[in-house]
């Protein structure tokens, strides 16, 4: 990792303007600001888990892609696309397509060598049909996230788990990159601010605070709840069936055996069954291998809508109760990491799909409350739930109920006529923010300045952050 800024007084020089950073003594909560602020880094890029140039110059190639797009018939004509919305609503659905396509990236960089020769999914399933792979051949090889065949639990339905054929990177690899890239994401939105917010993550992954959003005039401390909705496989055709030699006799490996292939010397994709529309990558050779390729996509039209589109299309799906999906829509939320039927894997789910996640994230926003908001003599400090996407269609039953409840300290209630009295300011929203791009949640009225997706829309649009942001990322 990247060393932190210099200090001055306990705090980084970096961070002097933020709200809490010059105190007076006697604030209560200045030793563990002033901790905090020892630990921020205001790299995006610091973590050597992700390829934070790379990811930046993709970010921004995508957002001036969908600058310029605006006009095209596809937002309305697909229905796909059309359901996104327009302004921020659609805004925020990009960036949280975009969130699926920056980590379906990294999770199989060269950088830190993610992909492997062992364990990908043998499918012949083309020889059953007329359709062949874009080689002209009727055989593949899948690089699988999920414990399924991308294409046969899309045509077939799920079947048994193929053990082993899950490739992810280790948990603390992923908590680094989802909270870089939830800061990148959320950039735009928070630039477009007057004054400018800055965002910046905590090194330390034992931290109790993930990431901060930052001016003079307030702070909101982030606890980081971010996992993909899909992450599409990797696939390469074959020239010819793979075989092997039993007793003296070759024969084709069996459909879904788990091969060795070496992956270094084959032309790569992202395969997107649903729409059987394959990414080209190329071969993973190239020091940034795939995020150049993965680049070159988004900056067309054609293909960021094209992305765009299905990923919209697996959302929907995905919202559709399990016990509600029939005939397509079922098929198309096989592909999701929230799966579909009884081998659902918790540990998967997106956003804040998982209920471990939401019990975690709602303790750790009371921790805040107490240990730092309830502390902050000049009340600047707030807290938020960071996601890619809340719990969707476990919204009703894990969250809904939820959202008015307060709360407050005994030391602050006094009995009046049988009626309890608490001041104001002392009276805090259990969830003053929940920043999901699917569904933000905003309880805290100071808070609807910070997290205004429509007006990040309308500064990428304008052009207003073209100079600041999009032309230095790319």
């Amino acid at each position: 990792m990247a060393k932190n800024p210099r200090r001055r007084g306990g705090a980084s020089v970096a961070f002097a303007d933020f709200p809490c950073a010059n105190c007076l003594d006697g604030c209560a909560a200045e030793a563990a600001i002033h901790d905090l602020l020892r630990l921020l880094s205001p790299d995006l890029g610091y973590s050597t888990f992700l390829d934070g140039d790379s990811a930046r110059r993709l970010l921004a190639t995508a957002l001036a892609t969908y600058r310029d797009c605006q006009q095209d018939p596809r937002w309305k004509d697909d229905p796909s696309l059309a359901q996104l919305g327009e302004g921020g609503q659609r805004f925020a659905m990009f960036l949280s397509s975009m969130f699926d396509f920056c980590t379906n990236l990294e999770y199989c960089s060269t950088r830190l060598n993610r992909l492997t020769d062992a364990r990908w999914i043998y499918c012949n399933a083309a020889q059953n049909g007329d359709r062949a792979t874009a080689a002209g051949t009727r055989a593949r090889v899948f690089y699988s996230f999920l414990k399924q065949c991308p294409l046969c639990c899309l045509q077939l339905g799920l079947g048994a788990r193929i053990e082993g054929a899950q490739h992810k990177p280790p948990s603390h690899h992923i908590g680094e990159i989802t909270g870089c890239l939830m800061g990148l994401l959320l950039e735009p939105v928070l630039a477009s601010a007057d004054p400018p917010i800055r965002y910046a993550m905590v090194t330390k992954q034992s931290h109790n605070v993930d990431a901060v959003a930052f001016s003079p005039e307030i702070a909101v401390l982030f606890e980081i709840k971010a996992s993909p909705l899909v992450t599409f496989p990797l696939a390469a055709d074959l020239p010819a069936p793979m075989v092997r030699e039993v007793d003296g006799v070759s024969l084709e490996y069996p459909q879904h055996q788990l091969v060795d292939v070496i992956h270094s010397t084959l032309p790569l994709y992202i395969y997107i069954p649903h729409r059987d529309v394959a990414i080209s990558l190329g071969t993973p050779t190239a020091p940034h291998w795939p995020y150049e390729a993965g680049t070159d996509f988004v900056q067309t039209s054609y293909g960021l809508l094209t992305f765009l589109s299905a990923w919209a299309e697996l959302y929907s799906a995905y919202a559709v109760p399990k016990t509600a999906r029939t005939g397509r829509i079922a098929s198309v939320a096989y592909l999701t990491n929230g799966w579909g039927d009884e081998i659902d894997s918790n540990k998967t789910k997106p956003g804040l799909g998982r209920t471990d996640d939401l019990k975690k994230g709602t303790y750790q926003l009371l921790k805040y409350g107490a240990y730092y908001k309830d502390r902050c003599a000049r009340h600047v400090l707030y807290s938020g739930l960071l996601s890619n996407l809340d719990p969707v269609n476990l919204w009703a039953e894990y969250l809904e109920r939820l959202l008015d409840v307060r709360w407050t300290k005994s030391q602050y209630v006094t009995e009046y006529e049988n009626v309890f009295h608490v001041p104001k300011e002392r009276f805090y929203h259990l969830y003053e923010a929940i920043v999901a791009f699917n569904r933000p949640v905003i309880n805290e009225p100071a808070l609807h300045r910070v997290f205004d997706f429509q007006r990040g829309h309308d500064a990428i649009v304008g052009r207003r952050l073209d100079s600041t942001m999009i032309d230095p990322w790319v």
